[in-house]
């Protein structure tokens, strides 16, 4: 018989009573042994019936021909655990680690965990993964690479560091499920449901995410340039720091999505929805923002030099000291905006509505704001060299100390 090692201080839930109930008897149904270390532990046979075993250590332990029916295993460690010839029907295994578990035939164990245990130690092989019931299974660092997933359940599921790279996961239901640094490149993920999902510094390098659910997911620091996530919502999305460059973002909903310090230089965010969205010291350069909506966006410290941003509402917004230099502003709405001390120099303005705006101290070098509305616009001390003021509107304008198109500082 295997001495029986000793056991840790108890942690949390863990009933000490219990603990030495199981060490002198092995016979506990239905005993409180949470995150209890158990690891190396002679438990074989042991009636475990209903037991409370979640978080437990059960590294290395000989649990051969145990009675675990019902028993909760969620988040247990049962790498290198001895399970022939155990019952485990109606067990629960959420996220319990089954790396180098041992199961025979005689062991008892549904169908759905059996192939959980199986992808964790032989790999996928030819089974197929259509449809799959993977629910809450813990797949960390497991290879996936070209997998068909399409339609599996992966809900609640962990595949941190899992590697899945052109794998396809479209129409999958990956709600709540964590990707942590997981590689996602140029996996097919359309209209798959990842709200609530973790991908913070995931791969998903030129992915397709066209019509997923990515509600209140964490993409922070994660990798998105080139990813195709047309008509998908990102509403509440934590996207702090990530990298889109050049991703298509068109007709996605980014209500209050956080996008501090994101990276969305030649971004198509045309028909976007950002409104009430954090974009604070985001890069927008050269991106496209056409027909989208910013209402209540944050935009303090924004780089956005070239970017397209015809027909937007901005009025009110506050852009004092951004860059816009080379931005096509055509036809929106800039009334009652600051624009104090912001590079517009070259930016196109023409026909906007620029009503009550204050552009005191800006740049407008060689800005157009031909048929522009700019009744009581505050252009103190702006610099308007060759920028063309034809067709403008005005009215009760401020140009004091300005310098008009001709290079001749206006007087008052």
């Amino acid at each position: 018989m295997l001495c029986w090692l000793l056991f840790t201080a108890p942690i949390l839930a863990v009933n000490p009573n219990h603990i030495q109930q199981l060490k002198e008897t092995r016979q506990c149904p239905n005993c409180d042994l949470q995150n209890a270390d158990l690891s190396d532990a002679y438990l074989q046979q042991a009636n475990l019936r209903g037991a409370n075993l979640s978080g437990a250590n059960l590294n290395g332990a000989d649990l051969r021909g145990a009675y675990l029916l019902q028993a909760n295993l969620q988040a247990a460690d049962l790498r290198n655990a001895n399970l022939t010839g155990a019952n485990l029907d109606q067990a629960d295994l959420t996220q319990a680690r089954l790396n180098h578990t041992l199961i025979d035939d005689r062991t008892v164990l549904s169908e759905k965990w059996r192939l959980v245990h199986r992808l964790n130690n032989q790999g996928v092989g030819e089974l197929s993964l259509v449809e799959a019931d993977l629910s809450g299974a813990n797949l960390n660092e497991i290879d996936l690479r070209a997998v068909d997933l399409s339609g599996a359940d992966l809900s609640g599921a962990t595949l941190e560091g899992a590697n899945l790279r052109g794998s396809n996961l479209s129409d999958s239901n990956l709600e709540n499920s964590n990707f942590f640094i997981a590689n996602l490149e140029s996996v097919q993920l359309t209209s798959a449901n990842l709200a609530q999902a973790d991908l913070s510094a995931a791969n998903l390098l030129g992915a397709d995410l066209t019509g997923t659910n990515l509600r209140e997911a964490d993409l922070t620091i994660a990798r998105l340039d080139n990813a195709n996530l047309a008509d998908s919502n990102l509403s509440s999305s934590n996207l702090e720091a990530s990298l889109l460059a050049g991703a298509n973002l068109e007709n996605v909903t980014l209500t209050q999505a956080n996008l501090f310090l994101s990276d969305l230089r030649g971004a198509n965010l045309t028909g976007a929805i950002l409104d009430n969205a954090r974009l604070t010291g985001a890069d927008l350069t050269d991106s496209g923002l056409s027909l989208g909506s910013l209402s209540g966006t944050a935009l303090e410290g924004i780089a956005s030099r070239n970017v397209d941003l015809q027909g937007v509402d901005l009025s009110r917004q506050n852009l004092a000291n951004v860059d816009l230099s080379g931005a096509n502003l055509s036809g929106s709405n800039l009334s009652y905006a600051n624009f104090s001390n912001a590079n517009l120099s070259n930016a196109n303005l023409s026909g906007t509505n620029l009503l009550g705006a204050n552009l005191s101290q800006a740049n407008l070098t060689g800005a157009n704001l031909g048929d522009a509305n700019v009744r009581q616009v505050n252009f103190a001390g702006a610099n308007l060299t060759q920028a063309n003021l034809e067709g403008i509107t005005v009215g009760n304008s401020n140009f004091c100390g300005a310098i008009m198109p001709n290079g001749v500082e206006r007087m008052c």
